[in-house]
Formats: structure tokens, C-alpha cells, sequence
């Protein structure tokens, strides 16, 4: 694994930051500690080191993430279903809380889509309503998109609609032959 290597996808550090954060809520720091320790220096290194303006391959946030899993004794999908959230929570600073309630629908989207582009280096996010309270939005652009990381992005779009005041968001991933399709919902 190459920290360098522009073929691997990448998270970005801010991101790496946040979730990080949200683990230690989760399972707590000394768990963390234990279970880094367990993955490989050039993995962990890459991990630790992680600053808003780096970039993390995939590869590393994984075996990492694992690890956490391994040490708290849970399933990575069910523990991530708890992290994702607190961390895309986080990573909306309370300036921008505020702004999305006012935010429309189509603005959402677009913000949804920048959020995306400056949080990941492979892939591109669009989206548009197809009805009141509902919406597609599609990564394109990397049809080999892993199924693990499927789930963190719909849960950071559901997040990010609950926040902006869509109660009862949906989120319904389906893979396309570019990447993959999100239809979302909410209550109107």
C-alpha cells in the first residue's frame, strides 16, 4: 500500500478525523489503541497520521476499521451504522446546521454532491428530485465501489437529510453499471 498511489481510492483526512472521533465515542480510545496496534505499521502509520489536508486509502481506513470491530467484539457493518452517523454530524459545523433547514431541496443536492467530491478521490456524486419529497442521487464514475463503502455514504446522506429537517429519509442504494444509485424519500 502506497500513500501515494493515485490508483487507490481515497477518504479524506478531515474525514478519517471525524469518523476517528466518532469510534472513540462509540467504543472508546483505549480500544482504539489496542486495536490499532494490531494492524500493520504501514496501514497504521498512514491512519494515525491522517491531518484535514491529507488524503487516507481505502485500504488503510479499512484494516483499521476491522480492528476496531475485532477489539469491541461487533459486526463492522452494525458498527459502522452507529459511527457514520456521529460522524457525519460532526463534520457539519453548527454554521451550517442552521443553513440547511433553509437550504432547498435542489441546493441540498448540489451541497450533498460537493460534500462528496471533497471527501473522496474517486467518483463523482449528482443528484435531482423526482418528486416532492424525493430524490435520486447517483455515483457515477467508479463502478467497482465497494459494498462496505456503499453503506457509509447512505448513511451520511441520510444523516445530512435528517439534519436539514427531511424527517423520515429513506435511503435505497442500487448498483448501476457506472457506480451506484441512491434513491432517497422523506415526509414532506
Amino acid at each position: 500500500m502506497d500513500a501515494l498511489d493515485d490508483a487507490e481510492p481515497k477518504l479524506s483526512g478531515q474525514s478519517v478525523l471525524d469518523t476517528r472521533w466518532a469510534f472513540a465515542q462509540v467504543i472508546g480510545e483505549p480500544a482504539m489503541r489496542r486495536a490499532r496496534a494490531s494492524v500493520k505499521a504501514s496501514a497504521r502509520d498512514v491512519y494515525e497520521s491522517a491531518t484535514a489536508l491529507t488524503w487516507v486509502p481505502y485500504s488503510a481506513i479499512r484494516l483499521v476499521h476491522d480492528a476496531y470491530a475485532r477489539e469491541a467484539g461487533r459486526d463492522p457493518f452494525e458498527l459502522l451504522a452507529e459511527v457514520v452517523p456521529l460522524s457525519a454530524e460532526r463534520s457539519l459545523t453548527t454554521v451550517w446546521r442552521p443553513l440547511l433547514r433553509a437550504t432547498s431541496d435542489d441546493a441540498l443536492l448540489a451541497r450533498l454532491a460537493s460534500m462528496y467530491a471533497r471527501s473522496r478521490s474517486r467518483g463523482t456524486m449528482s443528484g435531482h428530485m423526482t418528486g416532492l419529497v424525493s430524490a435520486i442521487v447517483e455515483v457515477t464514475d467508479w463502478a467497482s465501489l465497494p459494498e462496505r463503502d456503499v453503506q457509509p455514504i447512505a448513511l451520511s446522506i441520510a444523516t445530512y437529510l435528517r439534519l436539514s429537517g427531511r424527517e423520515g429519509a429513506t435511503v435505497h442504494p442500487q448498483r448501476t453499471a457506472s457506480g451506484v444509485q441512491f434513491r432517497l424519500g422523506w415526509r414532506g
